[in-house]
């Protein structure tokens, strides 16, 4: 048996430009429900993010991902990490910084 990888092999994107009434930093946990990443704001393609923006990630963002990480780590081979480990964990970390609705 050939042990998983832990590795993805998926390309695809998120536009969020124009997301009204979603802070930066919730619009970035948000985009972790789908194991995405944070994406440039437009203002980040033409000079480095501001000192605010860049302390939310700190706050908010930064935390949530690395949690996520060593879930990843310890919990990853599983075939069933998504729906198992990674949802259930990832709300539980945002429900405090962005309202969230469902069952979780």
């Amino acid at each position: 048996m050939t042990p998983v990888s832990k590795i993805k092999n998926c390309i695809g994107t998120f536009k969020a430009g124009d997301w009204e009434g979603v802070k930066p930093y919730e619009r970035d946990l948000i985009l972790l429900k789908y194991n995405g990443r944070s994406c440039l704001l437009p203002q980040d393609r033409e000079s480095p993010p501001t000192e605010e923006r860049m302390e939310m990630m700190k706050k908010y963002y930064f935390p949530v991902l690395k949690e996520l990480q060593k879930l990843w780590e310890e919990k990853g081979n599983d075939p069933e990490f998504y729906e198992k480990y990674y949802l259930p964990e990832y709300y539980r970390l945002i429900r405090k910084y962005v309202p969230v609705s469902g069952k979780n």
